[in-house]
This record gives C-alpha cells, structure tokens and sequence, in this order.
C-alpha cells in the first residue's frame, strides 16, 4: 500500500463494484422504459392519442438525457450548470425517460437524495397521468 507523508496510508479512489452497479442501474432503466413502453403499446391499437403521447415523450426524453449529459461534463470540468429545478420541470414535462437513462449512464444526480426523490415523483406523476388519459379516452 503507498503511503502519503508522514507513513500514513493513501486512501484508495477505486470504487469496489462500481461498474456491476452502474451497469445494474442501467439495466433497471431500460426495464422500466421498456415496460412503459409496452403498456403504451398495448393501448396502441385502441387509442387515437397514443401518437401524440409518444411525440410528447419522445422528444423532451432527447432533450432532457442530451442535457444531463452534458450538466455531467460540467460537473467534472467545473462551470455554470443546469439548475436542478430545471432538470425537474423538463422531466415532468416528459422527460423523464431521457431522464432516468442518463443518469443511470451518466451516473448523474443518482446519490442525491432530495434530487432523486423529487424526479421519481416526476415519474410517478407522468405515468398516472397517462394511465387517466388513456382510460377516459380509450
């Protein structure tokens, strides 16, 4: 073990594990979008709003995981970053599944407790308002 002055030892940077848990989360991520997925799928055939539902999150789900991206990068490098009050309102704007990609990827916003709370909120708000949507209109 090297030692950092004085003979005490260095403190180790390698996180033990930390790519099985990167990639766990990651896997859980595309679970859930791909359960979503197949819910909106399953109401495909019997709902005229499921087009406009599927733009609705599609394209704030590239935003919103290109900017997580990117607040990452700023994060490491050091600069302005996207507030996270911003990062919430686009993910219950629909960006939630970018959202909830990225920071399993990116590794981003995922041990922020307040943070984390607040986006499964997001979530769980989209999808019941979703689930009323598609019941009052299917």
């Amino acid at each position: 073990m090297a030692t950092k002055g004085k003979g005490r030892p260095r403190r180790s940077r390698r996180r033990t594990g930390s790519k099985a848990v990167a990639a766990s989360g990651i896997i859980a991520a595309l679970t859930a979008l791909a359960v979503f997925a197949l819910v909106l799928g399953i109401y495909a055939r019997h709902n005229s709003l499921l087009p406009y539902l599927a733009g609705v999150y599609a394209v704030p789900s590239v935003l919103v995981f290109g900017l997580y991206g990117w607040d990452k990068r700023v994060a490491v490098r050091g600069g302005s970053r996207t507030s996270e009050q911003s990062l919430h309102l686009l993910a219950l704007a629909g960006g939630w599944p970018g959202a909830m990609l990225a920071r399993s990827l990116f590794r981003h916003k995922t041990r922020k407790q307040p943070f984390t709370g607040i986006f499964w909120c997001t979530v769980l708000f989209n999808v019941g308002t979703v689930s009323v949507l598609l019941g009052e209109v299917g």
